[in-house]
Order: structure tokens, then C-alpha cells, then sequence
């Protein structure tokens, strides 16, 4: 938070939207998701973190969204961050099944 402070970025704001989804504040996290992504910065990790934090608000359609705009952008993600964009598409895509 301070260095959101000092330095008011796109990164800065992805970097503390993620903090909070990990600490469980979720609707914090969107919050300043949100925010992250209001300039329209192109970046697939923007994408991923604002899917995983739509998903955890149970906002499926919009973690949907992220999810494959990250999907688009994979070359950009490191292998972890890949497979954590599997597993979540993997699990929107069960959740669509079991709901048919």
C-alpha cells in the first residue's frame, strides 16, 4: 500500500489487488483490480490476476473473460502462471458442465 502510494501504476495496483485476493479480501481486491485495469494496459498477467479474483467473488462470466484474454496473451506468462490459467479454466469449464 505505500508503494501504491509512492509510485501509482498499473503493476503497483495488480501487485496489491493480489495481496488482498490472498489474504481472503476479496471485494478489495476487485476493487482495486478494477482500477488496475481501467487504463487498458494489454499485459497477461493483468488478465490472469483479474480472473482468479473475479472467480473467487463467484463473478464466473467475468473470470471467464479475463481468463481468455490471459489465454491470448500466454506467451507473455511464466510456466506457473500457465498452469494456474489451466487450472482455472479447467475449473469455469466443469462448474458450465455441471450447471448444463
Amino acid at each position: 500500500e505505500r508503494e501504491l502510494q509512492a509510485r501509482a501504476d498499473v503493476f503497483s495496483l495488480d501487485a496489491l489487488a493480489w495481496s488482498l485476493a490472498s489474504a481472503g479480501r476479496t471485494a478489495e481486491a476487485q476493487a482495486t483490480m478494477t482500477r488496475a485495469l481501467a487504463d487498458g494496459t494489454e499485459d497477461g498477467r493483468l488478465f490472469l490476476h483479474a480472473g482468479v479474483i473475479a472467480a473467487a467473488g463467484d463473478r464466473r462470466a467475468e473470470a471467464r473473460k479475463w481468463l481468455r484474454k490471459a489465454e491470448a496473451l500466454r506467451s507473455t506468462l511464466l510456466p506457473s502462471e500457465l498452469d494456474e490459467l489451466t487450472k482455472h479454466l479447467t475449473r469455469l469449464s466443469t462448474q458450465e458442465k455441471s450447471q448444463s
